[in-house]
């Protein structure tokens, strides 16, 4: 029979019903091997006499739909068989009803919530708005529409339904259908498909894909698992397809090395510059990071839950990256070491973890925005914590010097041993059980050998081991996040009490000028009892400390202060206590020695680690204690100092009165009398110590205990709530026995030197116990060498891959408890490998070994010489490119050979070898050598196992080569050819080198940005020299960029300029879109520098409202101050013009103080408080027209809105317009049959009237 003709829409123009029809078509086809032909077609649907798609040529019959083309093939058969049997005949029909039942039903489901149900006919709407412009598509919706309602309740009835019942009718299916799948895979107990099983699987798929439409399906689907298995199988190694997806470069350089993630479909790519990249399956980037002096990615490995990805670097470094985003969870330096092979080993059992005992990251309010600014790196941090590896993987790291690292957890190093007895090793691999370590080896001599040493001491272990890796990672994870909480504590602190202090600290050195008996607690008190406020304070309040400032000073320290206390009781608590509970689980290991004292963990560590965090939670209890008793006096300070302010600005001359109540006043007393102490040094006021927090963020050690602040006795009750080991009682033979001074011990240490001295140095103790294991009495006496094949040259032409798998334990063989050695099971290693052809054979040989747990060994061998989807008319030999399990029973390759037609063109497939019941028929092996059974390719594959990828394969490597790549080897002409295109890429080559060049600058720009960011927080040190050389990075950040904006208008012009016949198609994209990532790149750092300048300017002004404003690193002076301080010269925001590349033409000079007279000194004092109100005047009028700016935004935002609506009414008003106009259409069709009808009345009556009237003419 001819070649199957179809013609359908393409995949964005298609409805689901059309999509799933298409989909069952190409199913049965493919599965009854018939030759076919798609086209895609946007006007498809017009070309079906009916109305279905798709449309099927089948020798010269036009069909439409699946029913039709299914008998239409059954008629065209070569050899139709006539069935006389009344029994088969009555299945057969039975079976035809079923078919026919089930196709309309599936059909008019589909039907109906595409097309009369809300949700679809809203999505249908929009889909037919995408493709067609108003009022066409109105048009075209409204006319389909019509035809599908008219079917639908002219034939079927589904139209007047509603959903419920149609979804009951639904679920009424389904449950027959799954009766019928009771004892097969196949519908009707079959053992291979038929045309039933295509259309279901085909329509439910669709369900699956579109689930916008069908969504309210979902719950009904759940419940016949046997259907959505029959989906799955179909599309299993029994049947394969093909698809081109849109051509576009994924990566600015060449590609290195890639990996799939074994659980979505993205797939990591590296390059050799250290750019590892993330990319969708239609190669769409979801991140992109580069490692800085890394060298080349040489290898990516996917732990087997697909959370993290392991990269290694041609420097000797491994990071761990999260897939969500590329953050940095766990970075490893090896030095110098050479990485020969990175890889995973998963682990079958899985590990308990503790959430029933701790509330999960999220619900905690201080991963919020309100709280962090930094978001991105909480979420960095907390992502190990919830994306957790129940099932502990192993992490195997193979050194260029036959070492082996293996890594618990990634984190926590096992295991480390190096094979010197071996040349060169290649492929290790570790069992999943840990029962045996296999690899091959290269000899001196040339010899590839297959290496197996048994492990069943390692096995035994295995559950230890995965626990102890578990635990220490978590170790390790909580102290990353605990040094991290102590960082925010430290940078909500600094943003408290500097305003506060700064401000009194200034008003009393002016007062302690002109009156050195003064107190500032006794004029405070003052104001407090009779109300009087001086006159010095007055002015003060009035020029230099507005209510205003004073209430956004209160505003900015309460928040502050809240975020300390979520940070105390929240997040260091949440930490230190997940890091007990996991402390003690792993004592609780140690103790086990029969089956942990292999790994040299020593408890009286672990106990030491113990006592650590339990005082460290000690001290973040009397940290929140001391947030929380300051906070409570600063409210009413603060409110009682607001409106003493604005009492006194508001009537200079009146005693203040202040509207507070008796308890806030008698706080406000208690904080004034008690809190306020002076600090002097070499007689002079140095600050006001008010504030208790920092003695515990601090290193150095506590100065104040808490119970002398807050004047506890330990008779008290606050004082026995003050202490952990009241709170939470613990066993006095637990206290007396392991932990004399108690768990929740009290020490004069800070809570920084407890978390970033003590608790890492514990932690780490832990963590270093088993960097090197021996492996003495784990590993036994290794196999004797398997030998393979002699005389290796080039060992990529092998492809030597492995796998392994547990077998399923039975109910009387299960493994022991998690915390006791397991029972080995056992793994099936197999193993595989290729013979590449010689002068003696025509083509290459697969081999493939497999040992089972009871250590008997089988093995077979593949010739690749011909295969049933392939006819190979001129017997060309196959190449085998790569070779992997697929799981453990299937083998997939990927063969090549050159076109019939043109020998520089090459045809690909990729082979599916099933192994089970080819390993099942093969015979055992003798003990010491290799000798399968021998079988043709053919014999192995029923033409399903195959799938031509010649397409599919080409699109692959334009997209993600950079260079031309070679179907087969140079000969002369192609020389000869290479030598006269020599000058074509020419071009190429220095276009290459100029974008290369232009992103190593760019690069570099970067870092400059990196470092110009650290140095800002130099601002609010008012570190002088750091701020010099922030300026100076700016000003060669600037000229940087300036420089790459030229290099890249040259390039794009060198890119316009070149000859279309000089370069075409691909190049000239590929060299288009080289520039527009370029353009991005140098747009993404000017707004970087862009947010750092605004930063800048930010943090000058804020430092300036404080009262030490960061002087310009081109003043001498270090400070400029008023006499005593009293009025401070403010810098304007700082000169910023050097961060936008300009120079400043005045340099101004700073006065010495010191040598001006006092009366020129006190008019300078007057003219700097007069140009900071002037200043002050500006900002209001600022402030002015940013509010009129916020009114012009919401102005135009109703405007926005209003038009938004007014386009809804158009749209509306289309709608309508269509609606009467196909009203209008059918009410003249409706007249003119009208007329029609009337037509022969009208006649007659004319005729009787003219009869009447002669006959009464002639009875006249």
């Amino acid at each position: 029979m001819r070649t199957v003709e179809i013609v359908s829409t393409p995949e964005d123009y298609s409805l689901p019903n059309d999509q799933a029809t298409l989909s069952a078509c190409l199913k049965y086809l493919r599965l009854k091997t018939y030759d076919y032909n798609v086209r895609y077609s946007r006007n498809a649907y017009f070309a079906s006499p009916d109305g279905l798609l798709p449309v099927s040529n089948i020798n010269g019959n036009l069909v439409s739909g699946y029913m039709s083309m299914v008998f239409n093939l059954k008629a065209f058969r070569d050899e139709p068989k006539v069935e006389t049997d009344a029994d088969v005949l009555e299945r057969k029909n039975t079976h035809h009803i079923f078919f026919f039942w089930v196709a309309d039903l599936l059909r008019n489901l589909t039907l109906y919530l595409t097309w009369i149900e809300s949700n679809g006919e809203r999505c249908t709407r929009n889909h037919f708005a995408s493709l067609y412009p108003w009022p066409l598509n109105i048009y075209y919706f409204k006319r389909q529409q019509k035809s599908i309602i008219k079917y639908l309740k002219s034939s079927t009835g589904w139209s007047s339904e509603d959903t419920g019942e149609v979804l009951n009718r639904f679920d009424a299916a389904c449950k027959n259908i799954s009766s019928l799948l009771t004892e097969g895979h196949y519908i009707f107990n079959r053992t291979k498909a038929g045309k039933v099983d295509c259309l279901v699987a085909a329509y439910f798929r669709t369900f699956s894909a579109y689930s916008k439409y069908f969504s309210c399906l979902t719950p009904i689907i759940t419940k016949y698992p046997s259907i959505t298995n029959l989906a799955a199988i179909m599309v299993m190694p029994h049947e394969y397809s093909a698809t081109v997806y849109e051509e576009k470069p994924i990566s600015r350089t060449r590609v290195s090395v890639a990996a799939w993630s074994p659980t979505m479909d993205i797939i990591a790519i590296g390059s050799p510059t250290g750019i590892v990249s993330l990319h969708k399956y239609k190669m769409g980037v979801n991140w992109e990071v580069t490692s800085q002096d890394s060298g080349a990615v040489s290898h990516i490995a996917w732990r087997p839950d697909g959370n993290v990805l392991a990269v290694a670097y041609e420097s000797g470094r491994v990071e761990q990256l999260n897939h969500s985003d590329g953050s940095i969870i766990y970075t490893m330096e090896f030095g110098s070491k050479s990485i020969e092979q990175l890889s995973w080993v998963s682990c079958e059992h899985e590990v308990s973890e503790k959430e029933s005992f701790f509330p999960p990251f999220s619900s905690l309010s201080v991963f919020s925005d309100e709280i962090f600014s930094s978001r991105n790196e909480v979420n960095r941090l907390s992502q190990p914590w919830i994306n957790g590896d129940s099932k502990p993987s192993i992490l195997m790291i193979q050194f260029a010097d036959q070492s082996i690292r293996l890594f618990g957890c990634g984190l926590y190093e096992l295991l480390s041993f190096r094979l010197d007895s071996f040349y060169k090793i290649y492929g290790c691999s570790m069992a999943h059980d840990f029962s045996s370590f296999s690899f091959f080896s290269l000899s001196q001599e040339g010899a590839l050998q297959l290496n197996r040493g048994p492990s069943p001491a390692l096995a035994e272990h295995c559950l230890p081991l995965q626990r102890i890796s578990y635990h220490v990672a978590n170790l390790l994870r909580c102290k990353n996040i605990l040094i991290w909480c102590l960082k925010q504590l430290q940078g909500f602190w600094e943003s408290t009490l500097v305003e506060l202090d700064s401000k009194l600290t200034t008003y009393s050195r002016m007062r302690l000028e002109n009156s050195p008996d003064w107190s500032l607690r006794n004029e405070l008190m003052e104001v407090i009892l009779f109300g009087h406020v001086s006159i010095d304070l007055k002015e003060y309040f009035k020029r230099h400390w507005s209510p205003s400032a004073i209430r956004r000073t209160g505003i900015a320290m309460f928040k502050a202060y809240d975020a300390m206390e979520a940070v105390a009781f929240q997040q260091l608590q949440f930490i230190l206590m997940q890091l007990i509970c996991e402390a003690s689980e792993l004592l609780g290991c140690i103790r086990d020695h029969h089956n942990f004292e292999c790994f040299g963990l020593k408890e009286e560590v672990v106990v030491e680690l113990i006592q650590v965090v339990g005082t460290s939670l000690q001290k973040t209890h009397e940290l929140h204690t001391i947030v929380k008793y300051c906070s409570q006096y600063l409210r009413p300070f603060f409110h009682w100092l607001y409106e003493v302010a604005d009492s006194s600005i508001k009537d200079m001359l009146r005693r203040v009165d202040v509207n507070i109540s008796q308890a806030e006043l008698s706080l406000v007393i208690t904080f004034v009398t008690e809190r306020f102490t002076p600090c002097f040094i070499n007689g002079q006021l140095k600050s006001y110590q008010i504030e208790l927090v920092e003695q515990y963020i601090r290193r150095g050690g506590i100065t104040k205990p808490l119970d002398l602040v807050m004047g506890f006795k330990a008779s008290e009750e606050y004082f026995k709530r003050s202490k952990l080991k009241t709170l939470i009682p613990l066993h006095d033979s637990l206290d007396k026995r392991f932990f004399p001074d108690g768990i929740f011990a009290t020490s004069n240490s800070s809570l920084a030197d407890l978390i970033e001295v003590q608790l890492s140095e514990c932690i780490n103790k832990v963590a270093t116990f088993g960097e090197v294991v021996s492996p003495v009495g784990l590993f036994q006496e290794p196999d004797p060498p398997l030998p393979l094949i002699d005389h290796v040259s080039d060992i990529s032409k092998y492809h030597l891959c492995s796998t392994s798998h547990h077998v399923k334990p039975t109910l009387t063989n299960k493994s022991m408890q998690s915390l006791g050695r397991q029972t080995c099971v056992g793994t099936v290693d197999r193993f595989a490998f290729v013979r590449p052809r010689n002068d003696l054979n025509t083509g290459e040989t697969i081999f493939i070994y497999s040992v089972d747990p009871s250590g008997a060994r089988k093995g077979f061998s593949i010739d690749v010489d011909s295969f049933a989807t392939d006819d190979n008319p001129l017997k060309k030999t196959y190449n085998i490119v790569d070779m992997k399990f697929f799981e453990s029973s299937t083998l997939a390759v990927v063969l090549t050979r050159e076109d019939d037609i043109s020998s520089n063109a090459t045809l690909q497939w990729i082979i599916f070898v099933p192994l089970d019941e080819c390993i099942t028929s093969a015979s055992s092996l003798p003990p010491n050598s290799l000798l399968p059974t021998s079988h043709t390719l053919s014999d192995h594959l029923a033409g399903s196992m195959s799938c031509d990828i010649t397409r599919v394969f080409a699109s692959t490597v334009r997209a993600l080569s950079t260079g031309p790549i070679p179907r087969k080897l140079p000969s002369t002409s192609d020389l000869t050819e290479k030598t006269q295109a020599g000058t074509k890429f020419t071009s190429s080559d220095s276009f290459t080198s100029r974008a290369r060049s232009l992103f190593t600058e760019l690069v570099t720009v970067r870092g400059h940005l990196n470092h110009a960011g650290e140095l800002i927080s130099a601002l609010a040190t008012s570190d002088a020299k750091r701020q010099r050389m922030y300026h100076e990075v700016a000003k060669e950040i600037n000229g940087a960029l300036d420089q790459c904006e030229e290099l890249l208008r040259q390039l794009q012009r060198r890119c316009r300029g070149v000859k279309q016949s000089e370069e075409k198609g691909q190049g000239n994209e590929h060299r288009k879109a080289v520039c527009r990532s370029l353009e991005e790149f140098l747009k993404t750092l000017r707004r970087t520098r862009d947010d750092q300048v605004s930063t800048y300017c930010r943090r000058v002004e804020l430092a300036s409202r404080l009262g030490d404003a960061p002087i310009p690193p081109f003043t001498s002076q270090q400070e400029i101050s008023s006499v005593g301080d009293g009025v401070r010269k403010r810098v304007g925001g700082g000169d910023v013009s050097s961060l936008f590349g300009y120079s400043s033409s005045q340099n101004t000079e700073a006065l010495n103080t010191d040598s001006l007279p006092e009366a020129e000194f006190k008019q300078l004092e007057m003219e700097n408080a007069e140009v900071y109100l002037r200043l002050i005047s500006e900002r209001n009028e600022v402030q002015r027209l940013g509010s009129q700016i916020s009114e012009i935004g919401r102005l135009q935002s109703m405007v926005t809105e209003s038009l938004v609506e007014q386009a809804e009414m158009a749209q509306r008003i289309g709608e309508q317009v269509a609606s009467s106009t196909e009203l209008v259409r059918e009410a003249n069709d409706h007249l003119r049959q009208s007329m029609d009808k009337t037509r022969s009345v009208r006649f007659w009556i004319v005729f009787l009237v003219l009869t009447l009237t002669f006959c009464l003419h002639f009875l006249d």
